[in-house]
């Protein structure tokens, strides 16, 4: 696929997982912890970065976690490790999510 798309591809995942945690309909934290335990083996099949890959999966256990209060900065920290391989409009994107998370 391409370490570009793969690294895309991870942060759009994790991305939406950390999505699950917020209102108006928030997944409940049995099914965040379902959807973080299975998306983590199959990041473990991509071809990441050592840096994006421990981003990645930082997000993707926070967002299986009860408390999610870093979440924020995880998805920060993913944007930062990705940026070289996302486009403008993709960081933009990560940065509002991690807004709408801190709250």
């Amino acid at each position: 696929m391409g370490p570009e798309r793969e690294a895309a591809l991870a942060c759009l995942m994790v991305a939406r997982l950390a999505n699950g945690s917020l209102a108006p309909a928030p997944l409940t934290p049995s099914v965040r912890a379902d959807r973080a335990q299975r998306a983590r083996g199959w990041l473990a099949s991509l071809a990441l970065s050592a840096p994006l890959r421990t981003a990645v999966v930082r997000v993707a256990e926070l967002s299986g976690a009860t408390n999610v209060q870093g979440l924020a900065p995880a998805v920060m920290g993913m944007a930062v490790a990705a940026a070289r391989q996302l486009d403008a409009a993709s960081r933009v994107e990560l940065e509002k999510l991690a807004a709408r998370l801190e709250g």
